[in-house]
């Protein structure tokens, strides 16, 4: 697309507004109603399409038309997701653990994010590779962004499978509530929601 450094991170920009906005608006005031895979499952669910939506890319599309609509939906995934998982580990714990349980979580979130990032790029330069080899091309810059869009549409479609499996795993196994607590005395658990 040809963009300066400034005019490319400001690109990014609505994508951290529709984050705010899923954060704030949405899970935010749906994390005291709903158990918490119901909202982690659709936020990952619309991260994944987000990042899928990378293979409508091609060496001609516009941001208006293509990068915006990502950048909407992967922002609103990612707001719902941090919410709702945040929420979920810090409740599931005792008051006393708590901070060894952020300091974890937010480890795992960096060390997660990096490893998926290098995964994604290595999957990304071997598909650009093997369209060049399978391409030969004139050297020209529209050649070389055909093979870039091509990598990024295979790291693409790996992330978003991935995401989507994620979604299913949460949806299966994350069965705690926060609004319900056991009693440490008989075992019975009251449903907060209904508590005054």
């Amino acid at each position: 697309m040809g963009y300066s450094p400034v005019r490319a991170g400001l690109a990014f920009l609505p994508m951290v507004l529709f984050a705010v906005l899923g954060a704030t608006q949405i899970a935010a005031r749906l994390l005291p109603h709903v158990p918490p895979r119901r909202l982690i499952t659709p936020g990952l669910l619309c991260t994944a399409g987000g990042v899928c939506m990378f293979n409508t890319m091609t060496t001609h599309s516009s941001y208006v038309s293509t990068l915006l609509p990502t950048w909407a939906l992967l922002g609103l995934g990612l707001g719902i997701t941090t919410v709702a998982t945040t929420n979920t580990v810090m409740n599931g714990t005792e008051p006393r653990d708590r901070g060894i349980t952020a300091a974890f979580r937010t480890t795992s979130q960096q060390i997660g994010g990096s490893v998926g990032l290098a995964l994604a790029n290595t999957v990304a330069a071997g598909a650009i590779t093997a369209y060049v080899a399978a391409h030969p091309s004139d050297g020209s810059r529209e050649s070389a962004g055909e093979a870039l869009v091509h990598g990024t549409a295979v790291a693409a479609t790996w992330s978003s499978a991935l995401l989507a499996l994620g979604a299913g795993v949460v949806f299966l196994l994350v069965t705690h509530d926060p609004r319900v607590r056991r009693s440490p005395a008989d075992g019975t658990e009251h449903d907060e929601a209904w508590a005054t």
